[in-house]
């Protein structure tokens, strides 16, 4: 892809916006999430790992074409050094960019570091349990041969994830349902094989926006992904069998909504402790990689882990 070094020095540890326009044609929709157009930044932060910020680009149609628009994409903490590409990634199709409308923005950040001293505290529930080891699972792989298997592997644990992806609000809550249901089985198989499960909300409702989920960006959503986690901290309040809640599987947002997505995590949490007051709780970096933790604050209450990808099992 064409690509060109960025001198970011003077922005260095700023929050800074990019943005382009650029238009289209006869993109098909990519066979791999990170295919297709591309907006986006690549650098290293100071510990080594690479980052790659950039705009989120959507394809409604198996063929998609668009007129002049303008993208952007924010990132929280400058690099004084990073290289931009602009193209197609493993697909076909044309793009072009208007490269005089290339900005970058100082921007006040969405994301600030609180909590800065507090040390986690936990429960003899937690500092108290075993080691934990397992996998992840879902509605496909919840039978008996299924469980007596992993246990056969010595796994204690699993991550049950709560898939709902769908083509609109009301296939989304069918499917959610149908997930809740499932786990309702899970949890009773599960006491009989000695196995405990973390209960992952992997897909939020609203899905994903050109700025991250919708969840930070449209109140409907916001309020409808609290009540997913009130309703389901009152259905298993108390079960033996749930270890713990992961409130949103690798969270992505890239510009300030009407909540962060620490914030909602917060608000999530705090719903949960208001029904049960003991339960283990997972919150998520951005993007669920190292390098988030650069903009993650702890939460002030007991009982809160911290995940990366899946090394929470």
């Amino acid at each position: 892809m064409p690509n060109v070094g960025l001198k970011l020095q003077e922005y260095a540890g700023k929050s800074l916006r990019f943005s382009i326009r650029l238009r289209a044609w006869n993109i098909p929709r990519p066979s791999r999430p990170w295919f297709g157009l591309k907006f986006m930044l690549n650098y290293r932060h100071p510990d080594g790992t690479q980052a790659y910020p950039g705009t989120l680009f959507h394809y409604p149609e198996k063929r998609t074409t668009f007129d002049w628009k303008e993208v952007s994409f924010s990132i929280p903490d400058s690099p004084a050094n990073a290289r931009l590409y602009l193209g197609l990634q493993g697909t076909p199709g044309e793009v072009e960019y208007d490269l005089s409308s290339f900005r970058i923005t100082e921007e006040e950040p969405f994301l600030k570091k609180v909590n800065r001293n507090y040390k986690a505290e936990y429960t003899p529930r937690l500092s108290a349990d075993k080691t934990r080891r397992g996998m992840q699972i879902s509605r496909c792989h919840v039978s008996k041969a299924d469980l007596e298997k992993l246990r056969s592997w010595n796994v204690n644990l699993v991550r049950y994830q709560i898939e709902s992806p769908g083509s609109g609000d009301a296939e989304y809550s069918g499917n959610l349902e149908d997930n809740l249901r499932t786990l309702d089985r899970l949890l009773n198989l599960c006491g009989a094989y000695g196995i405990k499960v973390i209960v992952d909300l992997h897909h939020q409702p609203g899905g994903e926006g050109p700025e991250g989920r919708k969840i930070f960006f449209e109140a409907k959503y916001r309020d409808q992904f609290l009540k997913i986690w009130r309703d389901i901290a009152r259905r298993f309040r108390g079960n033996p069998n749930v270890w713990a809640y992961d409130l949103m599987n690798e969270p992505c947002q890239r510009s300030r909504g009407i909540i962060s997505f620490w914030e909602l995590q917060k608000k999530a949490a705090e719903e949960i402790r208001s029904i049960d007051p003991d339960v283990p709780i997972i919150i998520t970096p951005l993007g669920g990689a190292p390098g988030g933790f650069r903009t993650l604050s702890p939460l002030k209450m007991k009982n809160i882990l911290y995940r990366l990808m899946s090394t929470s099992l």
